[in-house]
C-alpha cells in the first residue's frame, strides 16, 4: 500500500470533503478560516501573483466548532459565499480557489491545529488521486499577504525533488512609529529573531522559525511522518519540529510572507496573545540570555560525553549551573544518556540522537521552568539589543532599526 493510502486510511476524511479536480496539481496552498471577514486581502494578494507554468490549488477550510458563537457562523457562512462568486473556479485557470466549510466542530478539537490538518489530509487525499509523488503543501493563514514572486518561488522549490520540506522569510507589517499596536509587534518579532538566533548561537541545529503561514512539506513527507496534529495551538511548532530534523530542507529567501500584526483569541498563545498582552501591560517579555548559555554549556560537552560511563555523565551534568541540573535530573537525563551510549556506536550517530533527545521541545520546557523557579523574564528591550551586540555585532539604538538588520542578517546567513 503507497504511504499516501497508508495515511488516509489511518486519517480519515470526511465523506464531504472529496472531490474530484480538474487538472493535474502541483502545488495546494492550505488556509485555515475561523471568522475571518478580511480574507479577500489574503486571496487577491495571490491572485496578484505572477503565476508559473502549473496549475495551483487553494483549500480555504472554513471552520468552526460546537460552541462558536451564531455570529461567527453567520461571517463563515457570508465568507464561503464571497470565495464562491468573487473567485469562481474555472478548469482553464492555473491557480483556483477551493473554500470548504465545517461547522459543529467537537469542542476537544476544534482550533487552528484541526483545520489546518484537515486542509492538509484533503492535500494528500488530492495528489494520491492524481499518482502525484511530489506533489507541495504549502500552508497559509487568513490575513497573511505574499510578495508577487511567491507562487513562481515556490514552484521553483517544486521543481527542485531535493528538497522536500521547509519554511518561508516571513516580515510582520512594522514601521518606526511609537504607535502601541506597532510596537507590539515589532517587540514580539524581535524576540522571535532573538530565540530563533539565540538557538543557534548555543549550538543548537534545528533552529527554524515555526510560522503558521510560512512552511511548506511535500505530501509525501507529510504523509510519512504522520501528518498534522490537533492542538488549539502552536500545532505549527509541534509539526515543524517533528519533521525538519529528519528531511532534506530549504528556507526560502527569495520571497516572503507578511502575517498580520492584529490581536486574536483564537489560540492560547502567539503573535495575537502577546499583542494583547503589550496592549494591557506595556511590556514585552522574552527569555534571558543567562538561561541559554547554560544551554549552551551542556550541548558543548556531547563529545565528551559519547563512549562515557555513568560515573562521568554524573560529574559533567553536576557541573552544570543550578537550573539546568535541576531539570537534568527531573529529565532523568543520566539514564536516557547511558542507554544513548549503549545503542550507538559512532559519535556523529550520537550527535544526532543527542539533539533528537534533547530537542526543540526539551529546550521550551526548560526555558519556561526555569523562569518560574531561577531566571527572571526580561523586556525584549534591551535584552535582545544587548545580545545582538555581543554576539553578532549589530548595533542600533531603535527596535525598528534593529529589526530590519536583524532579518537582513537572517537572509545573509541563510543563503550563505
Amino acid at each position: 500500500m503507497h504511504i499516501y493510502e497508508q495515511y488516509l486510511k489511518k486519517h480519515n476524511i470526511p465523506g464531504q470533503f472529496v472531490s474530484g479536480w480538474h487538472k493535474s496539481v502541483s502545488i495546494i496552498i492550505v488556509i485555515p478560516c475561523y471568522n475571518e471577514p478580511e480574507i479577500k486581502h489574503t486571496l487577491d494578494s495571490l491572485q496578484k501573483c505572477t503565476l508559473p507554468e502549473t496549475h495551483i490549488e487553494v483549500i480555504i477550510l472554513i471552520n468552526s466548532g460546537e460552541l462558536t458563537p451564531n455570529h461567527i457562523i453567520s461571517q463563515n457562512r457570508e465568507t464561503y459565499s464571497m470565495i464562491l462568486q468573487e473567485f469562481p473556479f474555472d478548469p482553464d485557470k492555473n491557480l483556483n480557489f477551493k473554500p470548504w466549510i465545517i461547522e459543529g466542530i467537537r469542542k476537544k478539537h476544534a482550533g487552528a491545529g484541526y483545520a489546518r490538518k484537515l486542509a492538509m489530509d484533503m492535500a494528500v487525499s488530492t495528489f494520491n488521486g492524481m499518482g502525484n509523488e511530489n506533489g507541495l503543501i504549502v500552508s497559509l493563514d487568513a490575513d497573511t499577504l505574499v510578495e508577487p514572486n511567491y507562487l513562481t518561488e515556490l514552484f521553483n522549490v517544486y521543481s527542485d525533488p531535493e528538497i522536500q520540506g521547509g519554511t518561508i522569510h516571513f516580515e510582520h507589517p512594522v514601521t518606526d512609529s511609537d504607535e502601541p499596536e506597532n510596537q507590539a509587534i515589532l517587540l514580539y518579532e524581535l524576540h522571535l529573531r532573538y530565540y530563533h538566533n539565540a538557538l543557534k548561537e548555543i549550538g543548537f541545529p534545528y533552529f527554524y522559525y515555526t510560522i503558521g503561514s510560512a512552511f511548506f512539506i511535500r505530501a509525501l513527507e507529510y504523509a510519512r511522518h504522520g501528518g498534522m496534529n490537533r492542538k488549539q495551538g502552536g500545532e505549527d511548532f509541534y509539526f515543524l519540529h517533528k519533521v525538519l530534523p529528519h528531511i532534506n530542507k530549504k528556507i526560502l529567501t527569495s520571497t516572503k510572507v507578511i502575517p498580520s500584526s492584529r490581536i486574536s483569541d483564537r489560540v492560547p498563545f502567539g503573535t495575537g496573545p502577546k499583542i494583547r498582552q503589550y496592549l494591557e501591560t506595556g511590556e514585552m517579555l522574552t527569555y534571558c540570555m543567562e538561561a541559554f548559555t547554560s544551554l549552551q554549556n551542556f550541548f558543548s560537552l556531547k563529545e565528551k560525553l559519547f563512549e562515557t560511563g555513568i560515573n562521568q555523565i554524573q560529574g559533567f551534568i553536576n557541573a552544570v549551573p543550578e537550573p539546568l541540573y535541576t531539570f537534568l535530573i527531573e529529565f532523568n537525563a543520566e539514564e536516557k544518556l547511558m542507554e544513548l551510549n549503549q545503542n550507538t556506536a559512532n559519535i556523529q550517530t550520537f550527535t544526532k540522537r543527542f539533539f533528537d533527545l534533547f530537542n526543540a521541545f526539551f529546550i521550551v520546557k526548560y526555558l519556561n521552568e526555569s523562569h518560574l523557579q531561577y531566571f527572571n523574564m526580561k523586556n525584549v528591550w534591551p535584552e535582545v539589543s544587548d545580545f545582538f551586540k555581543k554576539h553578532f555585532h549589530i548595533v542600533s539604538g531603535s527596535p525598528y532599526d534593529l529589526l530590519n538588520q536583524i532579518r537582513q542578517s537572517d537572509i545573509k546567513t541563510t543563503e550563505k
